[in-house]
């Protein structure tokens, strides 16, 4: 997999919207995440687990920061093999989970997959998901 553009509003250390277009960073072909702690670092790398699992590694179920009432997350990233070509993802949770929202769709297609969170088809993980999308 490889990351192309994440953006972050809400989530974690995240209040504003947060763009990071890895195509500018990975121009070099190296880049790093640095900054102090507290900086959000980690909530970069959750925000890509969540936006193709839809939960974190750390378990944490208050991922909305505080002064925010939804966190959202679009995260585009492309893939080799089978299945390969661009694909996006749209998550948004709310405080109160009321309002969650998935939406996956490959960049190339205008084809969309639209479900809640407790569709059994996006919680089984990301792999079954872009063989019915592709």
């Amino acid at each position: 997999m490889k990351p192309i553009l994440l953006e972050i509003e809400g989530f974690n250390s995240f209040e504003k919207k947060q763009e990071i277009d890895f195509e500018k960073l990975t121009s070099q072909k190296l880049f790093g995440i640095f900054g102090k702690t507290g900086s959000g670092k980690t909530s970069i790398l959750d925000a890509i687990i969540y936006a193709l699992y839809a939960k974190i590694p750390r378990g944490a179920d208050n991922i909305v920061n505080s002064e925010c009432k939804k966190a959202s997350i679009r995260y585009i990233f492309s893939i080799k093999g089978s299945n390969a070509g661009t694909y996006e993802i749209q998550r948004s949770v709310s405080k109160s989970k009321t309002d969650d929202e998935t939406i996956l769709a490959k960049a190339d297609s205008s084809k969309k997959i639209k479900a809640h969170k407790n569709n059994k088809r996006f919680t089984r993980g990301f792999g079954r998901q872009q063989k019915r999308s592709g």
